[in-house]
């Protein structure tokens, strides 16, 4: 739909603006792969417009990826969710100080 599209579109100019943040010309050239996560990651058409942006591949991030599954877990499902579930992984996995 043309609501997707725009959203895409605006999710992809602002990814290009932070990395025309970076320090210099040679780190953002330097970027050869692009993961994206959270609840927009999945968006019709975004990991297309931020890979035609930034030359480079974009792909969806998995944290399950490599894991064994328990029994009775849809592993089509858990695919389905993994990058919404990105930031609750990496809260998990933190150590306390």
């Amino acid at each position: 739909t043309e609501r997707c599209k725009a959203i895409a579109n605006e999710i992809a100019t602002q990814v290009c603006l932070a990395i025309g943040q970076l320090p210099n010309d040679a780190v953002a050239s330097a970027i050869s792969q692009a993961i994206l996560g959270g609840a927009d990651a999945q968006e019709v058409g975004l990991a297309e417009m931020i890979a035609e942006s930034l030359l480079c591949q974009v792909g969806l991030a998995n944290p399950f990826l490599d894991m064994t599954l328990a029994e009775g877990l849809d592993p089509l499902v858990i695919d389905q969710d993994a990058p919404l579930l990105m930031v609750a992984c990496g809260l998990a996995l933190r150590q306390p100080r």
